[in-house]
């Protein structure tokens, strides 16, 4: 069952893509895709290992923010924000528009993707809908046998809610929080997926928020959970701070050093994870051992709206 509520504005925010936050073993010289936000079509390869940034082509849908991005296999998905349109990006004949999301057009849903290699399956849900309405319904992908409803999320429906994956192949959690309910309240609450379903965990011990990042670094058995940014209910409060989460609960960790503003992007390549803040110049990598480290501006050429998303795979 959908939350309806009439919102008085639209809510643009950047959502990280959930399944850039676990690759686990064999992610070496996984390039990240990064594409849309604003406006833009444009859509671009970024290669860790060399800090190079490649042009592709463009989006074939309509430019727009509030889409979510996820990989399975070695294809990745992209959910345009606002509809129902649904492409499938392959690294060697491009783009192709798939069967539309069941769950109906909406804006900053939230996407995770669990299960051993070859028998991946990707979960979208939560967001807004154009009609006013903040779900909380949840869809799983096959890219076999495509999308089918899975059990609703168990807390209020939402917007700009996080999500993370931790625990080795076959034996994965996916963690759900965060976000506004529809009455614009800054949520904290944090809920456990797995095929059972729903159970809460512990509350975020930062300020409720939206459009926070989620990412997971670490070594195979060892991987933590980290999640920081976004901004609360008003549009001039955003985060810098960062919190790490494990069986044992969540702890305060170093704070993001660049600069903040609502077009956050975030991946994982190689067992490291990568920040895009405010600005080109805001491009951070953290390592779980030594921390934050300021990286290159991004090429003046290579434009990254807000609201982008982005999804790892094979060259």
């Amino acid at each position: 069952m959908k939350t309806k509520y009439i919102i008085p504005f639209l809510l643009i925010i950047g959502i990280a893509c959930s399944k850039l936050n676990s690759e686990g073993e064999g992610s070496s010289n996984k390039k990240v895709y990064v594409g849309l936000g604003g406006a833009t079509k444009d859509f671009y390869r970024y290669d860790p290992s060399n800090d190079v940034w490649t042009k592709l082509a463009d989006f074939p849908g309509k430019g727009e923010s509030g889409g979510v991005a996820f990989a399975v296999g070695e294809k990745g998905y992209v959910l345009r924000g606002n509809t129902a349109d649904f492409y499938r990006y392959d690294p060697v004949s491009s783009w192709e528009k798939v069967a539309d999301f069941i769950g109906g057009g909406r804006f900053s849903a939230v996407a995770f993707v669990v299960g051993e290699p070859g028998k991946q399956k990707a979960y979208v849900g939560l967001g807004g809908m154009g009609t006013g309405g903040y779900t909380k319904d949840f869809y799983r992908y096959d890219p076999v046998s495509g999308w089918e409803k899975v059990a609703d999320f168990v807390g209020e429906g939402r917007l700009g809610a996080v999500a993370f994956v931790v625990g080795e192949p076959g034996e994965q959690k996916a963690y759900v929080g965060l976000g506004i309910d529809g009455m614009l309240n800054s949520k904290k609450d944090f809920y456990r997926y797995n095929p059972s379903g729903w159970e809460k965990v512990a509350d975020f011990i930062g300020e409720g928020r939206l459009g926070a990042v989620a990412f997971v670094v670490g070594e195979p058995g060892e991987q933590k959970a980290y999640v920081g940014l976004g901004r609360g209910s008003s549009t001039d409060k955003y985060f810098k701070d960062f919190y790490r989460y494990d069986p044992s609960g969540w702890k305060k960790v170093v704070d993001f050093p660049g600069e903040v503003e609502g077009n956050t992007v975030t991946f994982v390549a190689d067992g490291k994870a990568y920040v895009l803040g405010k600005g080109r110049e805001d491009f951070y990598r953290y390592d779980p051992v030594s921390g934050w480290k300021k990286l290159k501006d991004l090429p003046e050429n290579v434009k990254i709206g807000p609201g982008a998303v982005a999804f790892s795979l094979l060259p």
